[in-house]
This record gives C-alpha cells, sequence and structure tokens, in this order.
C-alpha cells in the first residue's frame, strides 16, 4: 500500500519523466476482466495510457515507482 499527494495541472496530465517508465509492464486487473472472471493483464504503462486503462501520464509514473 502506498500513499503521495502530488498536485498535477488538471488540464495537462503529461509528465516529463514518463519516458523513463513508459517501457515498464505492471499487472492490471481491469473492473471488465474483474467481472468476467479474468486474469491479470500484464501490460506495459504507455499502452495503458494510450488506451485509457490508466488514465494519464502522471498517474502511470507513479504506479510504476510503487511497482518496483
Amino acid at each position: 500500500m502506498a500513499e503521495i499527494e502530488f498536485f498535477v495541472d488538471p488540464i495537462n496530465k503529461n509528465y516529463d519523466k514518463f519516458n523513463l517508465v513508459s517501457h515498464i509492464e505492471l499487472p492490471l486487473w481491469s473492473r471488465d476482466l474483474q467481472n468476467n472472471n479474468q486474469e491479470v493483464l500484464r501490460v506495459n504503462v504507455n499502452d495503458a495510457v494510450n488506451n485509457n486503462l490508466i488514465s494519464n501520464q502522471t498517474l502511470a509514473y507513479f504506479m510504476v515507482r510503487t511497482y518496483l
């Protein structure tokens, strides 16, 4: 479990350090996968952001940092 308070521009949630972690894969278990009793996906965070599995680069960056 982790907690952080990080202030983000509500209009532009891109993060300048995102490229440092964009290739890393995270185990993600979306609501749809959970509701359908499907397995966890391993997705690189760049794809996860582009497909709205993770809502923005800033959140993705800190998810990776927490995961690592």
